[in-house]
This record gives structure tokens, C-alpha cells and sequence, in this order.
């Protein structure tokens, strides 16, 4: 061999070396960082492990909601038949654009294209990046490339058992791999098929795991191969009493962008139960009020995986902890009494049943409901309904209150009482109309008992109009009672400040005289009423209402909150009066309580206060019934405050209203016997 021909070989080989060294160096050095995250990844996965929701029950031990086992079928986008190759035509194509070669993907979708003889995916995405200067690139990108004919085939044989559309099968392990490569959501399995049956899931793992073995014995070195599919389990929010409670419990729903936003990184500041794609979290009632602690904190396993994505071995485990039991005041017997008399009327409505000395909530009813169970379906339904079932009527403060409210009037200008009255059926000043001519000398007691309005327009007038609303906020009127309920409303206490700048209008007499007898402007929730009634059976103590009476943690911790009672400086001999008036109200005759109760059992002695307050809805007469009370009257147990709505002009509260109220009634009479 001559030498120049030497050299040229040595120089070739020289020149071949330094390329080999030149790229080394490249990997090794200057994108070594980056390559060893991608090895690190490729060996080494981070897994999350789901925790459990807390169960909600009952004061008697009723589960209302808990979590179950639901399955879905999900993939695992690295490990996916036909992802690489993929990948691999994805990245080309990314790279084709301006900034593509050093860029990240801050956006990107996909569809399918089917054509007659293969499938692509086509993409749009977005690249951002920044020059040596510091100076932000941004550019956009679109094409299509072929998606490989294997994971075609693992939509195919998923479509085919599961009885299910394989393109829309395809669309979504292709959304999966694309996301997972770009989106980095490596730490969340992507759904293909949710809620899947016995029988599905049966038909799919033994397909599955059929279709692997033949893989395997085709295979020129017999390695294990994975679909990359397969069933994964998952809790599911069930209410196993359908429409039991459904204002009070809520319902939870799938997270959303706006929820990932906000509570990605952590929740109300803790990591642990950061919002994942998979999750969710309480929309409405206690599941939204308790989120937090109802939510179980996630785990994760650190695993190292072989080259074929088998667990080879756990390197870190933080195991997951199970959110906290809620434990309701409620008394399950009590809330199916309320739900069944409301649903037997058929009139939308509220019943709301409270412990007079705490605040404790033994039944709270609204009706039209709603069964938790089938709520995702009947959502449409529901918000097109005239009859808006999916509010709250015990606490959404939006009821005129009739002569139910004469007791607050009582209270709230205790030293304007008259002694007397003599009531001809109209108020002495102006054209104030009674529902009845009451006779002379009506006092206290008689007036709650025959509901004379003329007594407590005579008292109204007497006092000044600050006297009378500073009373009534003290009485907890026109403001939220802090139930552990979202959505509470706080009614409406009408003043001339209020007047002034919502009807532009000015104060007069009538707007006073009708606050005093519970009509006008005035808005009350059947909640607000049953908390008056528990303040004149304990003697004058403002309680807050509470319908939770302690969490439990998984490992048997409990925690319980006390809950403030208020005692207020009322007049002792008028909360005294108005117990009696009420008392006459249902056990003597000419009560307007009485034919609701005439056969009542003796021994169990019930007071209260009917109502019927007028209302206009749509241009129709559509009045509110009352019946408000407590029992026993010798020692006040329980109290109560019943709302129906659609009372025509011949219907009052004692007559519709009072039957709810005694039924409920009867239950705890029978447990005290």
C-alpha cells in the first residue's frame, strides 16, 4: 500500500474517531444532565397511590355515602404497544419547527384521521423557548404522522371485548401517549373505558393476558410482553340511601381545569391532598363543606422497573391515608318521617327539627329532592325543573313568614306590649286589616292563640322602628346562622336604609306594621324560625345550629367542636307568655293549631304557632303555611318549624302544615313512652 494511501486511511480513521469522541462528548457532557433525568425516568417510576374519602353517617350509625370499588380500564403510556414508535414519529415531526430542537411543548392536541388504508394522528402544538439572550420563542406547529399498526391492534381486541367504538378507543390511547410524553401527567394512569362490569372486566383480563401470552411465544427470545392496558381499581362516591338527606349530604364531582389550577400543587396547603386529573372533590352540602376533611391524603411508591416496565423493586413507599368519617346529628328515623310527609303532600316545601338547648339538627327536609345516586343523569332534569329541587329551602332564606314571626315581634319590643287590645278586625290608624274580629281585651296569650294582628300592630306602633329592628337582628333575623352548610342564606330584614336604595322609595307606618305581623318585605328560612322556637323553649339562649357532631380519623381520633350558645337579655316573663300562648295555640279550643291536634295523645303536651303568609308567584296566589312549636312543654325536648308552599286562599298552615309536624311528632312521643 502506497503511503499516500496510507495516510488517507489513517485519516479517515481519525477522523471517524474524533466524530465518535466529538458526540460522546456531546451526550456525556454537555447533555448529560438531561439524558441521566431520562434514564433515571426510564428505570425508575413514581406511583400514586389513591386514598379513600371518608364515609358520612348518621347520629345512629347509618352510612350515607362511602367510598367503593369502581374499575376502569387504563393504560400505561410508556408501556403501550406501539408508543415508542410513536413517540419517535412525534418527535420528528416536533422538530421540525423553528425552536423545536430545544423548546418544550406547552400545548398540543390531537385527532384521529382515519384513512382506507391506515390511521394518523394528526397535531397542532405549541413550542416555547428561549434564545442565549434570554429572549422568549415561541412557535406552532402542525402535521400528521401514522399511528403504528400495533396499537391498533390493542384498540382492536379492547373494542372488540368491551363492546365499545375502536376508533374512539384509539383516539384515546393516542391522546395518552401524547400527553404523557409532552404534558408530563406521568404520575395519573389516562382512563380509556370507565365503570366497567364483572363481566367486562372477566372478558378483558383473560383476553388481555391470552393476547400477551401468544406475544411472548412469538417473540425470537420469548421476553414478556405487555399490552399496556389493563383494569386498575378506584374508589367510587356511592350514597347508599339514593335521596336520603341529598340537600344536606351533597355530592362530589370530577375536578376540573379551574380545579387543577388552584389546588394542583396543594390543598388549603396541604401537599398531600394536592387535586389530580382522576379525582374529586364535593360540589355541594356537606361533601363540599367537610372537602377537606373528608379528603384521604395520596400516597406514592417509588419503583424501579426492568428494561420490559416489570416491578423489579420498591424504593420509596409513603403509604396513603384515609380521609375522616363525618358523624351527623341526625336521627335517621326522624329525617324519613320529615321526607315521607313532605313527598305525601306533594307541595314543595321544608321541615327543619332541632335539639332547642344545642342546636343540634335531628331532620332537616326540603322537597322536591333528588336521589344522589343517579344525580349526574337527572342533572339536566333537575335545573330545567320550576320547582328548583336542587335548592336547599330549610336554610335558603327566601320565605315570607306570616304570624309565625309575631313571636320575634313580641320579643324584640317586649317593652312596647300593650296590655290589651280590642280588636274590630282593622288597626285604629289607617286601613291595617285583621283576619278576624278578636273582641275586646285580647292580651298576649290571646293573640298568639287566635293570631290577632291588631295586638301586634298596636305594639309596633308603639315602639320606635330602630327599637324594633335592633331587636330583630339580635334575634338572629336578616343574617346566616352559621349552619356548617354552604349556600345558606341570611333572609332579609327590610330597613329604611334598605328601602331607600333598593325600591327608592321612603319609610312609612305600613312598612312597620307589616314587619311586625311577618309580611312585606320580610324573608326568613324555616331554619332562622326553628332557631327562634329553640331560643322560647330554653328561655331565651340563641343557639347555633349544627348538624355535624364529630369527625373520626381512620386510626379512631376524634374530634368535636363546640359549638357557641348565646344567652340573650330578653324579658323572662314575656318568653314565659309567649310558651303559654303557644301552648293554647294547639291544646285549647279556638287555637288555630287545634283541629290538627284535638285527638292528641294526652301526656305529651305540644306548643306552637301556625302561619299563613301571603305571597304572589308567577301572578297566582301562592301563600306559605307555618307550623312552628316545641314539645314536651313541660320540658322541651325538640322543636320544630314546617314551610309549604301553594296554600290556596282556603288553606292556612295549621291545617296543611300542622299533620307534618304532628307525624314527626309522634315518633319521639312513642320513644318517650
Amino acid at each position: 500500500m502506497s503511503d499516500k494511501r496510507l495516510k488517507m486511511v489513517v485519516m479517515l480513521i481519525l477522523l471517524a474517531f474524533l466524530s465518535v469522541a466529538g458526540r460522546l462528548f456531546h451526550l456525556q457532557v454537555v447533555k448529560g444532565p438531561e439524558n441521566r433525568m431520562k434514564a433515571e425516568e426510564n428505570h425508575v417510576r413514581l406511583r400514586s397511590l389513591i386514598a379513600p374519602r371518608g364515609q358520612i353517617l348518621t347520629s345512629d350509625g347509618m352510612i350515607v355515602a362511602k367510598d367503593s370499588a369502581a374499575y376502569d380500564l387504563v393504560v400505561d403510556p410508556i408501556v403501550l404497544r406501539g408508543s415508542t414508535a410513536l413517540r419517535w414519529r412525534i418527535t420528528r415531526l416536533f422538530r421540525s419547527t423553528q425552536v423545536g430542537r430545544y423548546a418544550r411543548i406547552s400545548d398540543v392536541r390531537s385527532k384521529l384521521i382515519a384513512g382506507p388504508d391506515e390511521t394518523a394522528v394528526g397535531l397542532e402544538f405549541k413550542a416555547e423557548a428561549k434564545d442565549v439572550w434570554g429572549n422568549k420563542l415561541t412557535d406552532r406547529g402542525s402535521g400528521s404522522v401514522r399511528v403504528p399498526s400495533v396499537m391498533e391492534e390493542v384498540a382492536g381486541l379492547v373494542a372488540s371485548v368491551a363492546g365499545v367504538d375502536q376508533m374512539e378507543v384509539l383516539e384515546r390511547l393516542v391522546h395518552a401517549t401524547v400527553r404523557d410524553a409532552y404534558l408530563a401527567f406521568r404520575d395519573v394512569d389516562a382512563v380509556i373505558i370507565g365503570d366497567l362490569s364483572f363481566p367486562v372486566i372477566c372478558k378483558l383480563e383473560l383476553a388481555m393476558s391470552q393476547e400477551e401470552r401468544r406475544l411472548q411465544l412469538n417473540d425470537r427470545f420469548k421476553r414478556k410482553v405487555r399490552l399496556g392496558v389493563y383494569v386498575k381499581a378506584r374508589p367510587d362516591r356511592q350514597y347508599p340511601e339514593g335521596a336520603f338527606a341529598a340537600h344536606l349530604i351533597g355530592h362530589v364531582g370530577k375536578v376540573n381545569a379551574e380545579d387543577l389550577e388552584k389546588w394542583g400543587d396543594s390543598y388549603h396547603g396541604v401537599r398531600s391532598k394536592r387535586l389530580k386529573a382522576i379525582d374529586t372533590v364535593g360540589r355541594t352540602g356537606l361533601e363540599r363543606r367537610f372537602d377537606f376533611d373528608l379528603r384521604g391524603q395520596w400516597g406514592e411508591q417509588l419503583v424501579d422497573i426492568d428494561g420490559r416496565h416489570n416491578v423489579q423493586e420498591i424504593l420509596r413507599e409513603v403509604l396513603s391515608v384515609p380521609g375522616e368519617d363525618v358523624v351527623l346529628t341526625l336521627d335517621a328515623e326522624m329525617q324519613r318521617t320529615a321526607e315521607a310527609e313532605l313527598r305525601r303532600l306533594g307541595r314543595p316545601g321544608a321541615v327543619v327539627v332541632m335539639d332547642p338547648e344545642d342546636g343540634a339538627i335531628i331532620a332537616m327536609a326540603s322537597y322536591p329532592t333528588f336521589n344522589l345516586d343517579t344525580l349526574t343523569e337527572d342533572y339536566s332534569d333537575l335545573l330545567r325543573n320550576r320547582e328548583h329541587p336542587l335548592v336547599n329551602r330549610s336554610v335558603s332564606g327566601g320565605y315570607p313568614a306570616g304570624s309565625v314571626f309575631k313571636i320575634a315581634t313580641a320579643l324584640a319590643v317586649s317593652e312596647s306590649l300593650p296590655g290589651s287590645v280590642d280588636c274590630g278586625g282593622h288597626f285604629r290608624i289607617g286601613r291595617f286589616a285583621d283576619n278576624a274580629t278578636h273582641g275586646d281585651g285580647v292580651v298576649l296569650e290571646e293573640a298568639l292563640k287566635r293570631s290577632c294582628n291588631v295586638y301586634f300592630y298596636e305594639a309596633a306602633y308603639r315602639a320606635e322602628t330602630e327599637t324594633l329592628l335592633d331587636g330583630l337582628r339580635q334575634l338572629g333575623f336578616g343574617a346566616k346562622t352559621g349552619i356548617e352548610l354552604p349556600f345558606e342564606g341570611g333572609g332579609r330584614v327590610p330597613t329604611p336604609d334598605w328601602k331607600a336604595k333598593t325600591k327608592r322609595g321612603q319609610w312609612l307606618l305600613y312598612d312597620k306594621e307589616f314587619l311586625a305581623i311577618g309580611q312585606g318585605d320580610l324573608l326568613v328560612s324555616p331554619l332562622q324560625i326553628a332557631r327562634l322556637i329553640a331560643l322560647v323553649a330554653n328561655d331565651g339562649a340563641l343557639v347555633t345550629p349544627h348538624i355535624v357532631r364529630e369527625r373520626r380519623t381512620f386510626d379512631g381520633r376524634i374530634t368535636q367542636r363546640e359549638y357557641p350558645v348565646a344567652p340573650l337579655s330578653l324579658d323572662r316573663t314575656v318568653l314565659s307568655r309567649i310558651r303559654e300562648g303557644m301552648r293554647q295555640v294547639v291544646n285549647d279550643y279556638g287555637g288555630t293549631a287545634y283541629k290538627a291536634f284535638k285527638d292528641w295523645q294526652p301526656g305529651y303536651t305540644v306548643a306552637g304557632k301556625t302561619s299563613t303568609a301571603q305571597r304572589k308567584t308567577r301572578g297566582r296566589v301562592d301563600n306559605v303555611g307555618w307550623f312552628a312549636g316545641f314539645a314536651p312543654y313541660e320540658s322541651p325536648r325538640v322543636c320544630f318549624a314546617v314551610a309549604i308552599e301553594h296554600l290556596n286562599k282556603d288553606e292556612g298552615g295549621g291545617r296543611i302544615a300542622g299533620p307534618v309536624a304532628r307525624e314527626i311528632l309522634e315518633v319521639i312521643r312513642k320513644r318517650a313512652e
